[in-house]
């Protein structure tokens, strides 16, 4: 039996030397058909009609998956709304009385982080905010 390499991705191959099935290359040296499987080079999949028709495809899909995403992402947070879900980072309590005493008192914010047990970023926003 034979067959015919089939690669979107590699040159035309010579198609009067079917390939073995079971053995892609013979032990001649010289055989042509081996030569030129060997020094066959490739080309960019969109040079050729059948490589575009497969990029265009798989951008298709694609295109397609992320719309598919996309909807169940906001129907989910739809539901999540409609049950009383409260979404977004939950909120941190923390003293912001004594957080302005020890910053008024010239203490970092790193320190005063420390001190309190939160981000530094989280005494930062509720210092500016209040």
């Amino acid at each position: 039996m034979a067959a015919w390499p089939i690669n979107p991705f590699r040159a035309r191959v010579s198609e009067q030397s079917p390939l073995k099935v079971g053995s892609p290359y013979c032990s001649d040296p010289g055989c042509e058909y081996c030569k030129e499987l060997r020094e066959a080079k490739p080309v960019t999949a969109s040079e050729a009609a059948n490589g575009r028709l497969f990029l265009g495809m798989l951008g298709c899909l694609a295109e397609y998956e992320k719309e598919l995403i996309r909807e169940r992402t906001i129907s989910g947070l739809e539901e999540a709304r409609r049950r009383g879900v409260k979404l977004g980072p939950r909120p941190v309590n923390f003293d912001i009385a004594r957080a302005k005493e020890m910053r008024s008192a010239g203490s970092s914010y790193a320190s005063i982080a420390k001190a309190l047990g939160v981000a530094t970023g989280t005494i930062y926003a509720g210092l500016v905010s209040s």
